[in-house]
């Protein structure tokens, strides 16, 4: 401010020296002024001097401090410089005028002396002004004094250029030839209150400009945003003095003091802060009002940018939404999910068929809701399916076919609620029963009762409607329907048909052998039928079986029995005479009563027992009859030595027994032999001939009743014995043993 001052005294004397004349009304403002006011202005002047000294050295400090590495910076406070209230921007101007005198004469004496220096500067410049009024118009204005371009780091040049580039855009294609002195503010954009600081501190600058012909400027220091917000608040002041009251230059407006100097009527003033601290009335070197054209505000690049970020932000969320969102139009089980994320739409659906009510009509004690009911319709599934098949971004799947849902009910959950609100709707069923018939020796059921109570499956079809229409409340009041038994008869016939296919096996086993074999009594005591939630189930008795168990050993042990079989010459079993069997002993019997319960229970009723067996040995007998002819004896011979031989009668005459060997083929023990007819072949007939044997032909061995002419042929070619004889010999040969005849 200083400077200003002292510039403004240099170039008035300069202009006074080329004998520029002073107009009138400034020697008489010159002439009226006394020495007490000359003196009062000279100290006021002095005042204003050392206040802006002090004021400039705290901005340079303030600027040190804002542009110090490390510190953060202090927000400032951000003034609204198109306000058109003077008193507004004057309180918004820290202390300009601390020392002003309150009295209205020292105001009046102000206005003058400061009359009579814009008058002199006016005048004395008004030549230079009519010159340089086109130039004037097509500069740029500069706002930066000598002494900043020292005390003030230099802005960085490429944001140097970006805001000379800035101003182009706003004043025009003419400030392309014009340099702009303004420098960058060096405090970091830390904050948005920071940046629209700067960004008035940039607009309040525009205002302020040099006088014209002259090297230096008056003007603000941009680096520090506080000071920034002080000179905007001053330019908003000094334009609302000049819109609000007719402007004068010693007495005459100035529109018309100005004429032909270059400065147009419309432009804007220097900031009141700098108006205030121009020397007082009665120095010669006062400094002349400047002007400069108005100039539009400048738009902000920051403010351009962060527009486009937003944008862009706005459409990268459409995009990134148009991935997770369902396709609008888009309804799952008559619940519109349009717009919403999966979750969101599962929560909708929920929450709807949650409070979805029921009333079940006029003899119901209250209403119910869906979630008392333990509705769900698989709202999840769906409305993944309704995103996997129209999400947002497929424009083709808007406003799609609904996609459909059935409710279903928790039947224990729905049970209890609904016999709460309805319960003379219910009455319980009776399950079949399976019991022991100790009549019988079998298993046996009795019948099932049906109750009645509500029909579930309706219920959800209602819901299901519902909840497809968008309804909040719907009315169930179907009459009760019959309810079937947990235990139905075929249930109980499936049970008793398993317990008396049980009773028929059921016992200890060694191999194939029924061993030990329980009786259907003894079994009933061993096993229980019981409901288990409405299945059967076969429980058996552990400690009823552990008795069985302890008395097996009697029945189980036992020594092995050797066989003996009867064989021919070849070693062929002809018949067994002693079934060969093999001697036991039961193994260790611990668990098996816990085994054979657990067995029992799922239908298993054999239980192989453990045992060590010890085998049996075959005795072998090779059986031969001899007869001899000559001796008319009979010898049975066993493995090669002769047990027995008695005397017999063999055929006589003709009817010789023939010689050969044979084997006994057939046998009978009882036949009548010959014809009745005597007449006829064999022209004899003797009835219930015993023990008949045949081994060739009609010849065979048999018992005779009707002689005892024993060591004698007598016969028609058999060979006969006394029947005690015939008796031993059919029963020790079998069929197949080898007979030998022989003289």
């Amino acid at each position: 401010m200083t400077d200003l001052a002292t510039k403004a005294g240099q170039d008035s004397s300069a202009d006074a020296g080329d004998g520029d004349a002073i107009s009138p009304a400034t020697e008489s403002a010159e002439q009226t002024a006394t020495p007490a006011e000359a003196e009062q202005g000279e100290q006021a002047e002095a005042e204003q001097a050392e206040q802006a000294e002090q004021a400039e050295q705290a901005e340079q400090s303030d600027s040190a401090d804002q542009s110090a590495p490390g510190e953060p910076d202090e927000p400032t406070e951000t003034v609204d410089s198109s306000s058109d209230e003077p008193d507004a921007a004057d309180d918004a101007v820290p202390d300009a005028e601390p020392h002003a005198e309150p009295a209205e004469d020292s105001a009046v004496d102000d206005n003058a002396a400061a009359d009579e220096s814009v008058t002199e500067t006016a005048d004395a410049d008004s030549s230079d002004d009519a010159e340089d009024a086109t130039e004037l118009d097509e500069s740029p204005v500069s706002t930066t004094d000598a002494g900043a371009e020292t005390d003030e780091p230099e802005a960085d040049e490429p944001e140097a250029e970006e805001r000379e580039a800035d101003e182009r855009e706003v004043e025009g294609p003419d400030a392309e030839d014009v340099e702009s002195s303004e420098p960058e503010a060096n405090a970091p954009e830390a904050n948005e209150p920071e940046a629209d600081a700067a960004e008035a501190e940039e607009t309040a600058a525009t205002v302020a400009v040099a006088q014209p012909g002259t090297d230096e400027s008056s003007g603000t220091d941009p680096d520090t945003e506080s000071e920034s917000a002080d000179d905007a608040v001053a330019a908003t002041a000094a334009t609302a003095i000049v819109d609000s009251s007719p402007t004068t230059v010693a007495g005459v407006p100035a529109a018309d003091s100005n004429a032909g100097a270059g400065t147009p009527a419309d432009t804007e003033a220097l900031p009141a802060a700098q108006a205030d601290s121009a020397p007082a009335s009665g120095d010669s070197s006062a400094t002349a009002t400047q002007w400069a054209p108005a100039t539009e505000k400048r738009r902000s690049r920051k403010a351009l940018w962060w527009t486009l970020a937003a944008a862009g932000a706005l459409i990268a969320g459409t995009a990134a939404a148009s991935l997770i969102l369902i396709a609008p139009g888009t309804t799952v089980a008559g619940v519109s999910v349009g717009g919403m994320t999966v979750g969101m739409a599962t929560e909708k659906i929920d929450t709807q068929l949650a409070r979805l009510e029921v009333d079940l009509g006029p003899t119901a004690e209250t209403a119910v809701t869906g979630e008392q009911l333990g509705a769900d319709v698989g709202a999840r599934a769906l409305v993944e399916q309704a995103y996997a098949d129209y999400p947002l971004w497929k424009v083709g799947s808007w406003s799609s076919t609904p996609i459909t849902g059935h409710v279903t009910l928790d039947t224990e959950v729905a049970e209890e609620t609904l016999r709460q609100a309805v319960p003379q709707a219910y009455s319980d069923p009776i399950g079949a029963v399976v019991e022991f018939d100790e009549s019988k020796k079998v298993y046996a059921l009795t019948p099932a009762i049906s109750g009645t109570g509500i029909d579930l499956d309706a219920l959800e079809n209602t819901l299901t409607e519902a909840l497809a229409n968008g309804q909040t409340t719907v009315t169930f009041d179907d009459e009760p329907v019959p309810v079937e038994a947990a235990i139905t008869d075929d249930k109980a016939q499936e049970t008793v048909d398993t317990l008396n296919g049980m009773l028929t096996t059921i016992g200890f086993y060694i191999g194939d052998e029924r061993t030990v074999a329980v009786a259907p009594a003894d079994a009933a005591e061993w096993l229980d039928v019981v409901d288990d939630n409405g299945e059967l189930q076969i429980e058996a008795n552990e400690s009823a079986i552990q008795k069985a168990v302890d008395g097996l050993a009697k029945v189980v042990d036992r020594k092995p029995q050797n066989a003996e079989v009867i064989t021919n010459s070849a070693g062929e079993t002809l018949r067994t005479i002693t079934e060969g069997i093999s001697g036991r002993s039961l193994g260790d019997v611990t668990g098996v009563a816990a085994e054979f319960a657990e067995m029992l229970e799922s239908g298993t009723a054999r239980y192989e027992l453990p045992v060590s067996e010890t085998k049996f040995t075959t005795t072998t007998l090779q059986r031969t009859i001899d007869v001899n002819l000559a001796t008319q004896m009979v010898t049975a011979i066993e493995n090669g030595k002769a047990i027995d031989s008695w005397a017999v009668s063999s055929g006589v005459d003709e009817f010789a027994t023939q010689t050969g060997t044979y084997t006994i083929n057939w046998k009978l023990d009882s036949q009548n032999m010959g014809d009745k007819d005597l007449k006829k072949p064999p022209y004899y007939y003797q009835p219930d001939v015993k023990w008949v044997m045949y081994f060739n032909g009609d010849e065979a061995f048999h018992g005779v009743y009707w002689h005892s002419n024993w060591g004698t042929p007598m016969s028609h070619g058999c060979v006969g014995m006394p029947e005690w004889r015939a008796e031993w010999l059919y029963n020790w040969s079998p069929e197949g043993v080898e007979v030998t005849i022989h003289y």
